[in-house]
């Protein structure tokens, strides 16, 4: 980088500002990072089907099965559309028998669904086991391959558990299988495709024992995969548990780690179950459970192995269950007898990380459940969704017949500097190339110096550890300069050129904003996407237009969109949803600027302008296209919009330069009136107001 003159220096300083609120924040609520989405079941069921043992999801396709011990067991495809979640196919193999617990487990990766049926009957070998893999070709789904172990017997339980990545590596547990003279050791096979043929690597453990059951659990992201043994003795401890990691090289499948507990003992099971995710190619996180220790213990990959991060122990009194699942940054853990104001409908845990710090979050719950619906039975989590099901849950007039209910992530708020779902007051000073920050979490101000005056801020959460980061653009470089939050050290990389716009934001959906420009004088938008490092170009737009990119239609992914200030009857909104398609309308005057969020509080950006000659802000629901309108700022403030009050909903706020005073309409926490700043400095929640 050719930047020397960007050196990030760090001048943590007490900043003294007077403080007047107006009006107490009583009703403030907590940022439950993920609200409920959806319900969703099967369309033929019926009393006493029981559908959740076993969930998968990837991207907006849920996997759910129905297992029956006693018959034939299905396994149903739910996606997103425009519509919300539907049905979208059945799956039941094309040689099932009565009680092959078809659906016993689930894996999903892209177009790709593997289904175990531990008690299925190769070659009439009772309960040896089998693995079926599905491919989907448009909306229609198609069995591809029956997986069976080569060196098979009766009782291994081939299929008890399996993890498929990148459309091309499966694995699948084996726990019962005999190794030599040792029974019930366990292996686990992992399959590579090729076209439409999976080849098989056998994995056993040179030093295993009788009974391990290696294979029990396993878990699979990227070129990583997780093999659990929890019944294995550790250093005298009978049944303490262990779990081993494996890494492809070329298409040979190598161990790189073995994983144990900290703290292990005796019967604790470690790794009963065990669940992998990931935010970032390379970045890997594991979490092996241990559920007699009422533990979940947390690994995260270093260089060529991984090392212990954290133990997460279960809340006084109420335990944890073998139900675990990793999201990006967080961990969910289920417990299906739990209460929740009073109802014994079951519960998730859910747990954040910030740094390497794991923190409880608000639990995760059905709003309509009931006593013994067992809701936390299973989960799984991808992306900026979360699946939890309810085996015993009532549908309509059906006792007892399943479901399952999605829960959507909210995304990082608007210049939310120390994690904690609040907006920060915050600014850039480009006399000085400074920024300046008032900490909602602990009240602290911090500055630094990061940056000269020709500048472009450009905040956003780049590294995705949930704080935005302070970023700038050069426009005269094309280069981006990156300030982590985390540390303070900064990165510097080139995307763009003189002219461009900078308008990052998480157009992937996977958790991390992007890298991305607008360039006015081709209206082309250029998009670096954080999940696989490539980069898209998309024209949309016109002459005059202003990039105004947000999520639109709640789908966890930002949408390219423009605002066209000289439309044929007035200004005009163009946005091209991810998921919803085109959408074009005419809201607002030449005059007025775009102050875009989710001022309804329902997940999805509303459509909202400021007009500066009489402080009005008006809002477009997001739900229906009706709109309301009230005043909050005067001639010369600088619209600030954030969700200062972390209720989920953006507040109104301005910056006033000509006195240096922030006034937020709080939605929860009412108005407050602050000092911070002066002529000059540009607010940061007002980066990409237009």
């Amino acid at each position: 980088m050719k930047n020397s003159n960007f050196k990030a220096i760090l001048l943590v300083l007490m900043i003294v500002c007077t403080v007047n609120a107006v009006g107490a924040a009583t009703n403030a609520l907590p940022d439950p990072t993920y609200r409920p989405w959806t319900e969703i079941w099967a369309n033929d069921g019926g009393n006493g089907q029981y559908l959740g043992n076993a969930v998968a999801i990837a991207g907006e396709t849920a996997v759910v099965a129905n297992r029956v011990p006693n018959g034939f067991g299905a396994v149903y495809v739910f996606v997103h559309s425009a519509g919300g979640w539907s049905q979208q196919a059945k799956l039941m193999s094309d040689d099932e028998a009565m009680s092959d617990d078809f659906g016993y487990s689930v894996a999903i990766s892209g177009d790709y669904i593997v289904v175990g049926a531990p008690s299925a009957r190769p070659n009439g070998d009772p309960y040896r086991g089998a693995a079926y893999v599905f491919f989907r070709t448009g909306t229609s789904w198609s069995q591809q391959a029956k997986l069976v172990a080569s060196d098979g017997a009766g009782m291994d339980g081939f299929g008890t558990s399996v993890a498929i990545s990148r459309d091309q590596f499966a694995v699948v547990g084996s726990p019962n299988h005999a190794v030599g003279a040792n029974a019930q050791q366990g292996a686990a096979y992992i399959y590579t495709r090729g076209g439409t043929t999976w080849s098989e690597q056998e994995f056993t453990r040179s030093n295993g024992a009788a009974g391990d059951r290696f294979g029990f659990s396993v878990a699979m992201v990227g070129f990583d995969a997780v093999i659990s043994a929890p019944f294995r003795d550790v250093n005298g401890n009978i049944d303490q548990g262990q779990a081993y990691v494996y890494e492809v090289f070329g298409v040979v499948w190598t161990a790189i780690a073995t994983l144990t507990a900290p703290d292990g003992a005796a019967n604790q099971y470690f790794g009963q179950t065990v669940t992998m995710s990931t935010i970032s190619l390379g970045s890997v996180t594991i979490a092996c459970s241990s559920p007699n220790a009422d533990k979940v213990y947390i690994f995260q990959k270093s260089a060529n192995t991984f090392l212990y991060q954290a133990t997460i122990t279960s809340p006084p009194s109420l335990g944890f269950t073998d139900v675990i699942a990793l999201g990006i940054n967080s961990l969910f853990v289920g417990n299906s007898s739990a209460s929740h104001n009073g109802v014994q409908s079951g519960i998730v845990f859910q747990y954040n990380r910030v740094g390497t710090t794991w923190s409880q979050f608000p639990d995760l719950y059905p709003s309509n459940g009931a006593n013994f619906d067992h809701f936390g039975m299973a989960v799984a989590a991808a992306g900026d969704y979360v699946i939890v099901t309810a085996p015993w849950a009532d549908v309509g007039s059906s006792l007892d017949q399943g479901a399952a209910y999605l829960f959507l992530a909210a995304k990082t708020k608007s210049c939310d500097f120390d994690g904690d779902g609040k907006t920060d007051i915050s600014l850039f000073r480009p006399g000085s190339g400074q920024f300046w920050y008032q900490l909602s979490s602990s009240g602290r101000n911090l500055a630094f110096q990061f940056g000269t005056s020709t500048d472009v801020v450009a905040p956003a959460d780049l590294t995705g550890d949930g704080k935005t980061d302070a970023a700038l653009f050069r426009p005269s470089t094309g280069e981006w300069l990156v300030l982590r939050s985390d540390d303070f050290t900064y990165y510097g990389f080139a995307f763009g050129q003189s002219g461009d716009k900078p308008v990052p934001a998480d157009y992937d959906g996977d958790g991390i904003a992007d890298p991305a420009v607008f360039r006015p004088s081709t209206n082309v938008w250029y998009v670096w996407r954080s999940s696989d490092g490539q980069a898209t170009i998309t024209p949309f737009g016109a002459a005059g237009d202003q990039p105004v990119q947000a999520d639109y239609d709640g789908d966890g992914k930002a949408d390219l969109a423009i605002y066209r200030p000289n439309g044929g009857s007035g200004a005009e909104w163009w946005i091209q949803r991810s998921t919803l398609g085109l959408i074009v309308f005419q809201f607002g005057l030449s005059s007025d600027k775009v102050v875009t969020g989710d001022f309804t509080g329902d997940g999805k950006s509303d459509c909202a302008i400021y007009r500066p000659s009489t402080g009005q802000w008006f809002v477009l629901r997001s739900d229906d296209l009706s709109y309301y309108a009230f005043p909050f700022g005067a001639a010369g403030d600088i619209p600030t919009p954030g969700d200062y009050d972390g209720d989920n909903k953006t507040d109104a706020a301005v910056f006033r330069p000509s006195t240096g005073i922030w006034y937020v309409n709080g939605s929860s926490a009412g108005v407050s009136i602050t000092q911070f700043g002066g002529s000059g400095d540009i607010p940061l929640p007002s980066a990409y107001v237009r």
